[in-house]
């Protein structure tokens, strides 16, 4: 049976993945030869990816901080009540040692060294997480298809979609009286924000979205259902 990569690609995931790991790893220590720089190394990881993404996290509300600030500045209603500047907040547990890049790449040899050891099972690799799920889609790739959704964060158009076994995604767009989809970008996040303004700047504009799936830089399956949303004049 074909299976996906075990390590999740949202980075939500793949956190929590990373913690079962690192937990469960001590256990199974002493069966693998595991040493304890490895053990500790691995521990490094799962702090450090950790808070990496409460930095992000924290990064993204003061960015949407500055620009509330910014735009009460610039258009907020007149009153006599001072515009508090905004802090950005450090998150807490910031990781006392630096690691290397390409932590999961690293972990990864660590589980083909694992995955190669006689006193390997299949169920010492399921309390691991390093067994994926049965990789095909019903239909094949062929049949792939992309789940959009689209919404609107702080007067912008949010596209996001299913990540599956998907590498990314070619996102296209119609807007207004456009005649015809173009590719408004190729990426690999899992949401997209367009910041265009509107054609007409005073007036409500209508948004359509659609996406082909990308696995190894090819383009795959079929076109995704449309998506549409209003955007409303700054």
């Amino acid at each position: 049976m074909s299976y996906q990569y075990f390590i999740p690609r949202a980075e939500g995931a793949r956190n929590s993945w990373l913690i079962n790991f690192n937990a469960k790893l001590i256990h199974h220590a002493d069966t693998f030869s595991i040493s304890d720089e490895t053990l500790e190394m691995v521990l490094n990881f799962k702090n450090t990816y950790s808070y990496s993404l409460a930095l992000t996290a924290a990064s993204y509300t003061f960015d949407r901080a500055c620009v509330s600030y910014k735009d009460q500045l610039d258009e907020g209603e007149l009153n006599n009540l001072p515009v508090e500047i905004p802090e950005f907040t450090i998150p807490l547990n910031r990781p006392s040692v630096a690691v290397t890049p390409g932590i999961f790449k690293i972990l990864g040899h660590l589980i083909q060294t694992i995955k190669a050891h006689p006193a390997y099972t299949t169920d010492i690799g399921k309390d691991l997480g390093v067994i994926g799920a049965d990789k095909q889609p019903t239909g094949g790739i062929d049949a792939l298809k992309v789940e959009l959704k689209v919404r609107i964060v702080a007067g912008k158009a949010v596209v996001s979609y299913k990540r599956s076994i998907l590498d990314g995604i070619v996102l296209e767009c119609k807007r207004s009286e456009e005649e015809r989809f173009t590719i408004l970008n190729r990426f690999n996040k899992l949401t997209y924000t367009d910041k265009r303004d509107n054609l007409e700047l005073t007036k409500p504009e209508i948004r359509q979205y659609r996406a082909s799936g990308i696995i190894k830089d090819e383009i795959v399956g079929i076109l995704s259902d449309i998506v549409s949303i209003t955007v409303n004049p700054k």
